[in-house]
């Protein structure tokens, strides 16, 4: 996930500044970190602008378990010594809430007939404050989620309010999906990709080694020096010159991320929009002789 995000710094409409990894002075939800330049904060659905995003992925070869609130306040679904809860509280007492999201990426499916399934919302993944404090009695189904969330923090239904504004959850993609995505940005901005056929991760070898180095502070242009130097890049042009074509290029790759195109689909609506893109280089031809005709 961290490269995923990580080649979001060379899409110049993400605005993102810089990633932090695993960096040893920051504590919960830092698995990596993404900072966002300040004329370029992204708002969330309450129109507050986002500083920064930090991230904790929990990762299943097999989907073995449902997620369910139960999670949320199990420090053993993540092993460590603090639950979810616990660490946004934490969290909650050293970043302002209305600046920052926190994202929890799971490859768990939220159980069906479990509460959490009516409470995380489809607009951004958080958690609908408006369903959780419903104005209802404790003895209701929502009252005793907010109970048994206050008494697991220690805090009263203000504060339990503020601790879960920034909470995120995102279910998380297949490794061949993630690969995907991740190889169509490598393609985009002139990267080698990842081959899936191959056990040797280029890219996943400079995380170890930054790590190892404890540098935990990536940015754009330590990227392309990095890549640089383990012959990654492909073409230079690419990297250096992020045009309007290039961007075309990506609206239509997230546009086969968003609708989970097969290869079918994606290669029936290029041949379409070269068509189109031809018939329009045509018209302009034709227009042009005309205009010169009548000169």
């Amino acid at each position: 996930y961290f490269w995923y995000y990580a080649l979001k710094m060379f899409d110049s409409d993400e605005g993102i500044e810089k990633i932090e990894f695993e960096s040893n002075e920051r504590k919960y939800f830092d698995d990596f970190v993404v900072f966002y330049k300040k004329e370029s904060y992204p708002k969330n659905y309450l129109n507050n602008s986002i500083s920064k995003e930090f991230f904790q992925i929990k990762y299943h070869v097999r989907n073995t378990e449902l997620l369910s609130i139960g999670n949320l306040i199990n420090k053993k679904y993540i092993n460590a010594r603090t639950s979810i809860l616990e660490r946004l509280k934490e969290l909650n007492k050293k970043y302002n809430p209305d600046d920052i999201h926190y994202i929890f990426i799971s490859t768990d499916d939220i159980n069906p007939n479990d509460e959490l399934y009516k409470l995380i919302s489809n607009e951004e993944g958080q958690i609908s404050l408006e369903t959780l404090f419903d104005n209802t009695t404790n003895r209701s189904k929502m009252g005793k989620i907010r109970e048994r969330f206050a008494n697991h923090l220690n805090c009263s239904d203000d504060e339990l309010k503020e601790i879960l504004t920034p909470f995120r959850f995102k279910k998380g993609m297949t490794k061949e999906d993630l690969i995907t995505r991740i190889n169509d940005k490598l393609t985009l901005h002139g990267f080698e990709i990842i081959k899936p056929s191959s056990n040797l991760n280029k890219y996943c070898q400079l995380i170890s080694k930054w790590h190892s180095k404890n540098q935990s502070t990536i940015t754009k242009e330590f990227i392309i020096k990095e890549c640089e130097d383990e012959g990654l890049i492909k073409d230079y042009g690419t990297i250096d010159n992020f045009n309007n074509e290039n961007l075309n290029r990506m609206g239509i790759l997230e546009f086969f991320d968003q609708y989970k195109c097969t290869k079918n689909e994606k290669e029936h609506l290029l041949d379409y929009l070269c068509t189109i893109r031809v018939k329009r280089v045509i018209k302009e031809i034709n227009d042009l002789k005309i205009n010169k005709k009548t000169v």
